[in-house]
């Protein structure tokens, strides 16, 4: 029979990964506005995607890549969690410049924007209550080669996103174990008081 009798809540790595597409819509979303920029109007932004073509491009994927856990108590360890944020665009080659290259171009700027968007002072905390993210950190970036047969001239890049967080259980009440309660006397003597065991 189970023997925990609660719902087990989101874990951090969860929300955080939640967390980091709404930043990033909201904050891209603004980008839009301030720039006057139909093109950042048009990125979409998804959690765990798998399927990403030259429809749904420019896209932002946030996924769960990888956790490690440290300064373990009773109760609670801090977990360093590792995202990617997956970006990719894609153009049509123009008169002036290849597709490719104008598919290049717009990688770079969005993966500097979601970049720019992260380390931010303001998210420091992810807008998380202070005390659950210890730290952020983006890590680095990496670029796919573009494909040389691809007629959409997709190019994907990665932003590696990480965050060290505080994970959690409910701890349990202290009952005592059946069997083990003690039974005491408390007496006086003219010396002051002392215990004494049945």
């Amino acid at each position: 029979m189970s023997k925990i009798t609660a719902i087990i809540p989101p874990q951090s790595f969860e929300i955080i990964r939640d967390r980091i597409a709404e930043i990033l819509i909201d904050e891209i979303d603004g980008q839009a506005v301030l720039n006057y920029s139909a093109y950042l109007e048009s990125v979409k932004v998804f959690v765990e995607e798998t399927i990403i073509d030259a429809v749904t491009t420019p896209t932002i994927n946030v996924s769960v890549a990888a956790g490690t856990y440290s300064n373990k108590t009773q109760g609670s360890a801090s977990g360093l969690y590792i995202y990617h944020i997956d970006v990719y665009t894609s153009a049509k080659s123009t008169n002036d410049a290849p597709g490719r290259k104008i598919s290049a171009l717009r990688l770079h700027k969005l993966l500097g924007l979601v970049r720019y968007i992260l380390e931010d002072p303001i998210y420091k905390t992810l807008g998380i209550v202070p005390g659950t993210i210890e730290r952020t950190m983006s890590s680095e970036i990496n670029i796919r080669q573009a494909q040389a047969q691809d007629a959409h001239n997709i190019v994907m890049g990665r932003l590696t996103f990480q965050v060290q967080a505080r994970e959690s259980n409910a701890l349990l009440s202290a009952n005592l174990i059946s069997g083990f309660e003690t039974k005491i006397k408390l007496n006086e003597t003219q010396k002051g008081y002392f215990w004494e065991g049945e």
